[in-house]
């Protein structure tokens, strides 16, 4: 008997949890606040902010590459603004992580110059919030969420967008992985060469190294994403180009 009432209140214990839970759960979901889907109206305000978004990472992107990931110079760099990943035998290499800062600082500034005052739209009433950006290298991509929240009035109707995301397909992530190798060989003090080919042809990227003319002991890496070129940049077409120093 006073087991079968254990039990029994063991029974009622777990229902009394699972409908607490369940409570808990519709309390939150209720208070999570999505934003409504865009009008008509106001979709080319969306559609501009996304431009500007796209213009802005690309032009990060490019910026980075040209200083081995950094928007904000590095001290250890040769005269050209090149960063040492290797310097007195020491591995200067920004993380991954530490690269994507650098992209998002670029994107929210490059992006209040962009979209400017949005004056383009005055037939709207646009207040802007501070964007901040949140930038992930991957394989393939690179992708950018940014919140830049904006209220936009026009006439009595009032509406509000803050997410926006866009991708961009350099291959950032994998140009990194060779970056990586190409420093880990060198701490080794042995290029393997047959090695280096063989990384180019399986990721279809270009690899140059070149001695430094300005620094003494310095070589320049040069790497080509041969899947992506800039339309717009000059000169036209150019390739991707992200460029490391090292040392030895």
């Amino acid at each position: 008997m006073l087991n079968k009432r254990g039990q029994l209140t063991i029974f009622i214990i777990l229902a009394i949890l699972i409908i607490a839970f369940v409570a808990l759960f519709f309390v939150f979901r209720g208070g999570i606040q999505k934003e409504k889907p865009v009008s008509p109206e106001i979709a080319p305000i969306k559609n501009f902010v996304e431009e500007c978004i796209y213009d802005a990472g690309e032009d990060a992107l490019y910026f980075i590459g040209l200083h081995g990931g950094y928007y904000v110079p590095n001290k250890f760099s040769t005269s050209l603004g090149v960063p040492y990943y290797i310097k007195d035998n020491n591995t200067l290499m920004p993380s991954k992580e530490d690269i994507e800062i650098e992209i998002s600082k670029y994107v929210d500034e490059a992006l209040l110059l962009c979209a400017g005052n949005f004056t383009e739209f005055d037939n709207f009433q646009i207040a802007s919030g501070k964007p901040k950006t949140s930038a992930k290298i991957l394989d393939e991509k690179v992708i950018l969420e940014v919140n830049y929240p904006l209220t936009i009035i026009r006439g009595e109707e009032k509406s509000r967008i803050s997410e926006f995301k866009t991708e961009i397909p350099v291959r950032l992530g994998r140009i990194y992985n060779a970056g990586s190798f190409i420093v880990s060989e060198h701490l080794k003090g042995e290029i393997c060469m047959s090695c280096l080919l063989e990384l180019q042809e399986k990721e279809n990227l270009s690899i140059m190294s070149q001695d430094s003319l300005e620094e003494s002991k310095t070589i320049i890496y040069n790497i080509f994403d041969e899947s992506y070129l800039f339309k717009e940049k000059i000169p036209e077409d150019e390739r991707y180009l992200f460029r490391f120093a090292i040392e030895y």
